[in-house]
């Protein structure tokens, strides 16, 4: 494959409207779900009706985590995407999730690709590597940046309200935790296992796909229970990795096009097993450059 570059990519780009709506959705989805919460808490609606709420409410929350940090540097971060407000901990926020999945589009089939587990090897592993994401990421974070002062302050934010949380609403709280991770846990595993692996076993080729034509039956439905963003970023993923097109925001992949090469270090896809890189992840200096030139500065 040979990479494409569209010439009207800057136009694709988030604008800066685009990234305060995009904060105004984290926070609109965040207060909803905390609503639902609230009115469980005080026996208002059912258990189920929360749950049932956050999985219709939650993917597009982590989908503009994901927006925003291809889109600009952590600087540009607005207080919604440093301090995600879901019971769901995102823990270190956009900052911590975009430093770690750009080293995974630069690196992907790779043994350097700190992403490896989510979609390699069994599925049932890499479904319980995904329902770890968070954690494991944030493992993956510290050992490459360290953990600074904002860092630091981070994740007392996501601990303090986990506690809190605990403490005022008991077990509700824990269920709607619970209730927010499985629907994380089963959704990154689609987001990252399906649309880079040729089918579900152990031995299935490594890439990126298209999913469009699989799920076309079935596409109405899911944009209408969970948005046409959402389900775009799904079935057009394999356009969001072509090199030159990682920092476009899911609601243009449909204009994006699927023929451009997805890292610098294969050009032969499918993959029949990761590749082992003969150096390691620090001398790679020209893919870091690559990651500051996806930011918006």
């Amino acid at each position: 494959m040979h990479t494409n570059i569209q010439p009207d990519m800057k136009k694709l780009r988030a604008s800066e409207l685009q990234l305060k709506r995009y904060h105004i959705d984290i926070m609109i989805r965040g207060g909803i779900s905390l609503g639902l919460l609230l009115l469980c808490h005080y026996q208002v609606i059912p258990i189920w009706v929360m749950v049932t709420g956050n999985i219709f409410l939650y993917p597009l929350v982590y989908l503009r985590v994901h927006d925003i940090g291809h889109a600009v540097s952590p600087s540009k971060y607005g207080w919604a995407a440093r301090f995600v407000p879901i019971t769901n901990p995102i823990w270190g926020g956009t900052r911590v999730f975009a430093g770690i999945h750009r080293v995974h589009h630069q690196y992907l089939g790779t043994d350097q690709d700190p992403w490896l587990p989510y979609y390699t090897g069994h599925p049932l592993r890499a479904l319980f590597f995904n329902f770890i994401e968070l954690e494991y990421t944030l493992v993956q974070y510290v050992r490459r940046h360290g953990a600074d002062r904002e860092l630091r302050i981070n994740l007392a934010f996501n601990a303090l309200c986990v506690v809190l949380g605990v403490v005022l609403f008991n077990y509700i709280y824990l269920i709607h935790l619970i209730a927010q991770r499985v629907v994380h846990t089963i959704a990154i595993f689609f987001f990252n296992f399906y649309t880079h692996r040729s089918h579900f076993a152990s031995n299935a080729t490594i890439s990126t796909w298209g999913r469009e034509q699989d799920l076309k039956p079935i596409l109405p439905l899911m944009r209408m229970l969970w948005g046409s963003d959402t389900v775009d970023g799904l079935i057009f993923h394999n356009r969001h990795h072509c090199i030159g097109q990682n920092h476009i925001p899911v609601a243009n992949y449909k204009f994006l096009t699927d023929t451009g090469n997805f890292t610098h270090y294969n050009d032969q896809w499918p993959l029949n097993e990761v590749v082992a890189l003969k150096t390691p992840f620090a001398e790679h200096r020209f893919a870091q450059d690559d990651m500051a030139g996806d930011l918006r500065d």
